[in-house]
């Protein structure tokens, strides 16, 4: 979302009607995401992956004045999140490395880096390349 992110809009939706239940879905959730969910006052939160008859189970449990809903999350230190692969893609793009230059260091074609990128941006909830290098530094995934 452009100018707040989905913690922003909840805890202004909050503080305008704070009858209003909100479940916030993650693309990779994080233990100091999942207490900032609690903190604003949010219902949930659970992984964008949810099964939908999850989802719809943590809908219902809300609606029924059920307890904060939540799955298992990723730690914030967590190495497993990409491939050794992808950590490679990566660490050429915070470089500053283009597409086509990684494809040349790395020996394997454009459309694998193409693949690769947009497997990082989806794993860091990312909607760009500088987003998903500063996520991953955020999440200790890259490192100074």
């Amino acid at each position: 979302m452009p100018k707040m992110d989905g913690f922003e809009l909840a805890e202004k939706l909050l503080k305008t009607d704070n009858s209003v239940e909100i479940l916030l879905l993650a693309g990779m959730p994080i233990s100091h995401e999942l207490e900032r969910a609690r903190e604003i006052g949010a219902k949930g939160y659970l992984p964008k992956a949810t099964p939908w008859r999850d989802l719809v189970a943590a809908i219902r449990d809300i609606i029924d004045g059920g307890g904060f809903q939540e799955e298992s999350f990723k730690d914030e230190d967590s190495g497993n999140l990409l491939t050794p692969r992808e950590h490679e893609v990566l660490r050429w793009l915070s470089e500053g490395k283009t597409r086509e230059e990684i494809s040349i260091i790395c020996e394997i074609g454009i459309e694998t880096i193409k693949t690769h990128i947009k497997n990082i941006r989806i794993k860091l909830d990312a909607p760009n390349i500088p987003s998903a290098v500063r996520r991953a530094y955020e999440l200790g995934v890259l490192r100074i």
